[in-house]
């Protein structure tokens, strides 16, 4: 009788399809879940950012916001997100800037140290910048960015987080 592969690797390569398969059916619907085309060799943090709003103050996490234009004071605000992956459980640190409630840009940090998480955590941040710089950060949230399904969950744990301190 044949040995069947191991559970995480089928997981694995079921969690590529169907992020795959989601990226492709969204990208036509929602820009959120779109893939970025990233070359799959594309590693490390990325930073992305747009013109920031004249004016525009940063903070840090644990400052004080600046002035606000609307829901959320606008600043640079960091939190990290964790998710569980076939090899345990994985985290992302986020940077967002926010300015009159817009995301003006991104920098996401991958925590996985090595195989298929670091691998898909780096097709995320290749991607991430496109999907979210100038949107609103009051529905922001990303599925499956550059075929990596699973990383977005860290990523809306930040925003979350995010969310919250911007809004206080």
């Amino acid at each position: 009788m044949p040995r069947l592969p191991d559970r995480p690797l089928v997981a694995a390569l079921l969690a590529i399809g169907l992020g795959a398969a989601l990226s492709a059916a969204a990208s036509n619907d929602d820009p959120a879940s779109a893939g970025s085309g990233a070359p799959p060799g594309d590693t490390g943090t990325a930073s992305t950012a747009a013109a920031p709003a004249s004016g525009a103050t940063t903070t840090s996490a644990g400052a004080a916001p600046a002035a606000s234009s609307g829901t959320y004071a606008d600043g640079t605000y960091e939190a990290s997100g964790s998710y569980q992956s076939p090899a345990g459980k994985e985290t992302v640190s986020v940077s967002l800037t926010v300015a009159g409630d817009r995301v003006t840009a991104v920098d996401v940090t991958p925590g996985a140290s090595g195989g298929p998480s670091k691998q898909f955590q780096d097709q995320f941040v290749g991607g991430i910048g496109q999907v979210v710089v100038g949107r609103p950060l009051s529905s922001l949230r990303v599925d499956a960015v550059a075929g990596s399904s699973l990383t977005g969950e860290g990523f809306n744990e930040a925003a979350e987080r995010i969310r919250q301190e911007a809004g206080a």
